[in-house]
């Protein structure tokens, strides 16, 4: 649960635009906002939402391990992409 999150949280640090620099695709922008248009949080904010739901009432929920890292990653949890 922890790579996944370190790993959105580090997909929400990307800038919004971008230019590729690929010889192939470098007239492309890579623009942020276009991907996964139909959420509205950021991506950390939608994988805490989702161990929440899954696993709050269960085993999994009552342990140690899985509130420190609610708290841990709860603070780069925003209602938007930006």
């Amino acid at each position: 649960m922890d790579k996944s999150l370190s790993y959105g949280k580090a997909y929400d640090e990307l800038p919004i635009l971008s230019k590729h620099t690929s010889f192939l695709v470098n007239y492309l922008s890579f623009d942020k906002m276009n991907i996964s248009s139909s959420q509205t949080k950021n991506e950390v904010a939608r994988q805490l939402d989702n161990l929440k739901l899954y696993y709050a009432d269960s085993d999994i929920g009552k342990m140690d391990g899985f509130k420190t890292l609610i708290e841990k990653y709860t603070p780069y949890a925003h209602q938007t992409k930006q």
